[in-house]
């Protein structure tokens, strides 16, 4: 309940929540956009591809038939050149030719001159060569071959009208989508397989021949088409204008695939919504119960709690966040802990006179510095060497064996400091072997503090803290500089009370004699 709380009324969940939507509708309505516009010209691309292709090779067909039906009518002319049958003259202008040898003919005439041909027309022919006369006059289509015959007395024209069905071919195998349209520039539509274009208007055609657009699209009779031609070049050979072959396919065709994907789009975009909205409902909360969290022990810790800790295992910057709260956390307990330290040994010198009463402080205060699992104290009797008292704490009871003596000599403390000037030092177990009174630690180090007293040459050794730790203990600059604190405070303490000690023996006792002085 608390997350959903937080959700609800946090400003910045909201903020998240609204960003995280906008960013899952921009980018998938943008995807959406381009990707239905990508496929779109892409299919029309392929499909003008395959119409192209197609329209190439009927193309090609129908100009492998114009050459077959050339061959016959050139072996017809020949055939009439050597034979006697040509009855043509000044009384008789045409002389027709019996078709039934030629099948692919009809109309077959021999002319004197033809007055529909024009001088490109009687050039082409003088070389030899086949012209195609095209007319669609009332619907009704002729293709005219025609060819000259040369004679020893004279020379004639040969004209034929090709049948149309087998220049075009069987126009039933356009029984798919694809439709093919053949087009004579300048005349129009010669045939199609499709009955509802043979209807075209010539300006129709026009716009696609003089397009300049790349959509490969045309809107025919309010009707749109994916187009693609070939343009069969007749005008070298039989001087006549080119043929365009046209292949068609209805735009609804092509796009069915892209509707079905345009359908699923808005449902895409619906889903993607609820989606994003679980996730960021889910992220949301990852960001809201750490900072709930954190704000939780915030408040504890200002009350000095520090015992609870935060633990995310999201494995990302909230877990660095977590760590180091959980640091800062453990740092200002051990800081509070040091104070609190140093304010009983403060109480303690002001308030007793007593080595027991501060030994005790030592040990008490003692977990605020360094972590162990053994620990006693050494005061050294420096009028009295190599002397000691040695004071040991059994955390388990939380009680101090005290006035146990021991022979501490020069070198012991030499061994136990390392040989060194330092105050403190940690040392491997087995390096310190030879001290017996040690032979109770089962530590795997010793680390001794030394508590001095006095200044220069002067100074002295008053007590040594000996503590044992199973591993070395980590100690930074300010660690260092509150146990030098810690260490400053208990030398003032003893100091104090063993000058309290001689205030007294001088007050009660002889300098000289050493015999208690008389009472008044």
């Amino acid at each position: 309940m608390q997350i959903k709380f937080s959700f609800i009324k946090s400003k910045v969940a909201k903020r998240i929540f609204i960003l995280f939507v906008i960013a899952a509708i921009i980018p998938v309505a943008l995807i959406g956009v381009v990707s239905y516009n990508y496929v779109a010209n892409l299919l029309i691309e392929q499909t003008h591809k395959h119409l192209t292709i197609e329209s190439k090779s009927y193309g090609m067909a129908i100009f492998d038939r114009i050459l077959v039906a050339e061959s016959q009518l050139v072996g017809l002319g020949e055939s009439l050149s050597h034979s006697n049958s040509i009855d043509v003259g000044i009384n008789k202008t045409s002389q027709e030719v019996d078709s039934s040898n030629i099948p692919l003919f009809s109309n077959i005439k021999i002319y004197t001159s033809d007055p529909k041909l024009n001088v490109s027309d009687y050039k082409h022919l003088l070389d030899g060569k086949t012209t195609i006369t095209v007319s669609n006059a009332n619907e009704n289509l002729s293709i005219s071959f025609s060819r000259l015959l040369n004679t020893i007395d004279s020379t004639f024209l040969l004209s034929a009208d090709v049948d149309t069905k087998y220049i075009f071919g069987d126009m039933d195998i356009f029984a798919g989508d694809d439709d093919a349209c053949v087009v004579a520039k300048g005349i129009g539509s010669l045939n199609c397989s499709n009955n509802s274009l043979k209807n075209i208007s010539l300006p129709s055609f026009n716009k696609y021949f003089n397009s300049q657009s790349d959509t490969n699209t045309v809107e025919i009779n309010g009707k749109n088409y994916v187009v693609a031609s070939w343009e069969l070049f007749l005008n070298g050979s039989y001087n006549t204008e080119s043929w365009y072959i046209y292949y068609t396919v209805p735009s609804n065709i092509v796009f069915s695939s892209i509707r079905s994907f345009g359908n699923i789009l808005i449902p895409l975009l619906i889903l993607s919504i609820l989606i994003v909205t679980l996730i960021s409902i889910n992220q949301i909360s990852k960001i809201l119960v750490p900072l709930e969290k954190l704000s939780f022990l915030t408040r504890k810790i200002a009350k000095r709690e520090f015992k609870e800790e935060v633990n995310f295992d999201s494995g990302d910057e909230f877990q660095e966040l977590g760590e180091s709260f959980n640091a800062m956390s453990v740092e200002l307990a051990r800081q509070f802990s040091v104070m609190a330290a140093m304010s009983n040994l403060d109480r303690t010198i002001l308030t007793t006179m007593s080595k027991e009463k501060v030994v005790e402080a030592i040990f008490n205060n003692l977990k605020a510095y360094l972590e162990f699992n053994y620990a006693s104290v050494i005061l050294l009797d420096n009028k009295n060497k190599p002397n000691g008292n040695l004071y040991i704490y059994n955390e388990t009871y939380n009680k101090i064996r005290s006035n146990i003596q021991v022979n501490i000599q020069e070198k012991d403390i030499d061994i136990l400091l390392d040989h060194t000037d330092s105050y403190v030092r940690t040392l491997d177990r087995n390096k310190l072997r030879s001290l017996n009174w040690l032979d109770e630690v089962q530590s795997n180090y010793i680390t001794t503090i030394a508590i001095k007293q006095g200044q220069g040459q002067g100074q002295v050794i008053a007590a040594l803290i000996i503590i044992g730790q199973q591993f070395i203990p980590q100690l930074d600059k300010v660690g260092m500089e509150q146990l030098d604190n810690f260490t400053d405070r208990v030398s003032v303490a003893l100091n104090a009370i063993e000058r309290e000690e001689r205030l007294i023996k001088q007050a009660n006792f002889d300098d000289l004699t050493g015999l208690p002085n008389r009472q008044q």
